[in-house]
């Protein structure tokens, strides 16, 4: 039935063209309807190619209703629900990201671009970027889950994660929306200058050679002190997913706990140097350290620790420490799993150094240590080669999330350093709807 129809519409465009050829007028005619069915028939498959915010898109998207579209979308369309639905009529964002904005929330905004925002970009200070931000009237930032110059080069990069002056209201697919608060909660104090790296350390141990069973690489066991903190300088070379693994044992001489402290992957024959602040467990009077291949391709050939010890030092508001980790050596970086305390937020401080990108994710586990995924928490880039700049992110664990690992993941042609890896878990405001999508 179908080919019969297209005969007959052949049949019926043959007679038109035959016609056409003896008119100037009928010819121009027959062309017009030429292009008409070549337009009806690519028109959809060009919509759905052109848009890049949603899959699926049919023609019938253009008729929905504004409330339609933004369903019909992900991560930015539940954000802009959102806004229409919980925010002010007459509130003011500020916006890293204008596109659909504008079409789908009608609120009152100023554009990063925005030559009024060049005095702001220039603060001296996160409280002068906040003053200047309220003298615009500012009261929210709309976020997108992609690095941007001006965030990466000013400010920004600290302040928008910052909980003196911002509150995380709600995230979806990594698009973030925050409130500036009406006034700067001081009560959140955060070491920001993390001067244990210059600390001084004792050397105590430097083990070059180990006991290797099963591929893995066992340290020897060395005494140590609960009360102390070390720092830990790896050096090793190898391939594949590599994990760094502490066993403490106690007085018993029970091996009660084998935490890992990180995952790297590097690419075949590298070396990677890395930094640890190691803080040992309650009632831990022995530890060794364990380098274990994740897998068949993953494989290790040598490998350097030295252990030194630092003076005894209050670390119980952070979380976990790394102090340094070059990520042109690896592709990426995660750090020991966590368990996910309920009512808290974790605030990642951090200084990153080099020429590239670097992307901020956690790494969720549900009760069972079973994955539920990643979530993006901040990305940033950087091209001075020398220059640490200040990176921050908020990350608030997900509703099913029991455990959680930061991880680090530079672009591909990117080298980067990071300094100074600093968590600290902090109370979530009780008066605010946190919503996660």
């Amino acid at each position: 039935m179908k080919n019969e129809n297209i005969r007959k519409e052949l049949l019926v465009l043959k007679e038109i063209a035959f016609l056409a050829s003896r008119s100037n007028v009928l010819k121009t005619l027959f062309l017009g309807l030429i292009l008409s069915l070549l337009l009806s028939n690519s028109f959809e498959k060009i919509v759905k190619n052109f848009n890049s915010f949603r899959a699926d898109v049919s023609t019938s998207y253009l008729h929905m209703s504004d409330f339609n579209k933004t369903q019909a979308g992900t991560g930015w369309s539940n954000i802009l629900h959102y806004i229409k639905e919980k925010t002010e009529q007459d509130a003011i964002f500020l916006l890293f990201r204008n596109a659909e904005f504008p079409l789908y929330t009608k609120r009152k905004h100023i554009t990063y671009l925005d030559p009024r925002m060049v005095n702001v970009y220039q603060s001296e200070n996160e409280t002068t970027l906040y003053t200047r931000l309220k003298d615009l009237n500012i009261s929210y930032i709309y976020v997108p889950p992609y690095p941007n110059a001006v965030r990466s080069n000013t400010l920004f990069s600290t302040f928008l994660n910052n909980p003196a002056y911002t509150t995380l209201l709600m995230e979806s697919h990594g698009y973030r929306l925050y409130k500036i608060k009406t006034s700067p909660d001081f009560s959140y104090r955060f070491d920001f200058s993390r001067q244990l790296i210059h600390t001084p350390a004792t050397l105590m141990h430097a083990y070059t050679k180990y006991k290797q069973y099963k591929r893995r690489l066992y340290s020897p066991l060395m005494k140590i002190d609960d009360a102390s903190a070390y720092l830990i300088d790896v050096t090793f070379s190898g391939k594949g997913n590599i994990k760094l693994v502490v066993n403490e044992t106690n007085a018993s001489g029970v091996e009660f706990l084998s935490t890992p402290w990180a995952l790297f992957h590097a690419d075949a024959n590298t070396t990677i140097h890395s930094r640890i602040l190691y803080k040992p467990s309650l009632h831990t009077v022995k530890a060794k350290f364990v380098y274990i291949p994740e897998n068949d391709q993953s494989e290790i050939t040598s490998a350097t620790t030295r252990i030194s010890k630092l003076a005894p030092l209050d670390t119980s508001a952070v979380r976990s420490w790394i102090l340094q980790i070059d990520l042109d050596r690896a592709n990426y970086f995660v750090t020991k799993k966590t368990k996910a305390e309920k009512g808290k937020q974790y605030y990642i401080a951090s200084d990153i150094a080099g020429k590239g990108i670097v992307y901020l994710y956690a790494k969720e586990y549900n009760i069972l240590g079973r994955p539920l995924g990643s979530k993006y928490i901040n990305a940033i880039f950087t091209q001075a080669k020398t220059k640490k700049k200040s990176f921050s992110g908020l990350y608030i664990p997900s509703k099913d999330a029991a455990f959680f690992q930061l991880a680090y993941q530079r672009t591909e042609d990117s080298n980067i350093t990071v300094y100074n890896h600093t968590v600290y878990a902090i109370d979530y405001p009780k008066d605010v709807c946190y919503v996660a999508q």
